[in-house]
C-alpha cells in the first residue's frame, strides 16, 4: 500500500509540474493519489474471484460515466494512477514502478516538446 501511495504521488507531482491552466485543482491532485490506493484495495479484495470482479467493474463504470472531465490530461493521469493501483494490488511491483517512471518521463518530455499550434 505504501508503494501505491509513493508511485501515485510521483504521477500527481508530474501532473502538477505540467499543468497549464490558470487554476490548479487541489481536489484533483488528491484524487490522483487516492484512486490508486482504492484500486489496489479493490484488486486485493477481488483476487481471483471472477464474479466479484465483474461486480466491481460494473460499479466503476457507473462512477466513470457520472464524472465530467474538462481536460483530456485529467483522464490520462487518472487512468495512470488507476493502473498503478491495479498493478500494486496484484503485487506486480516491478511493472508498477517501471510504468510509473516511463509514464512520467513521457509526460514531462511531451510537455517540453514544442508543437506547432500551441
Amino acid at each position: 500500500m505504501l508503494l501505491t501511495l509513493l508511485l501515485s504521488a510521483v504521477i500527481a507531482l508530474t501532473y502538477k509540474l505540467i499543468f497549464q491552466e490558470e487554476q490548479f485543482s487541489k481536489k484533483f491532485f488528491q484524487a490522483i493519489m487516492l484512486i490508486s490506493t482504492i484500486a489496489a484495495i479493490v484488486m486485493m479484495v477481488v483476487g481471483d474471484h471472477l464474479m466479484v470482479g465483474f461486480g466491481v467493474l460494473a460499479a466503476f463504470s457507473m462512477i466513470s460515466f457520472r464524472t465530467l472531465f474538462h481536460n483530456s490530461h485529467n483522464i490520462i493521469f487518472i487512468l495512470a494512477a488507476l493502473s498503478v493501483g491495479i498493478a500494486t494490488g496484484e503485487f506486480s511491483y516491478v511493472i508498477a514502478i517501471s510504468c510509473t517512471i516511463i509514464f512520467c518521463y513521457i509526460a514531462v518530455l511531451l510537455y517540453y516538446t514544442p508543437v506547432e499550434g500551441d
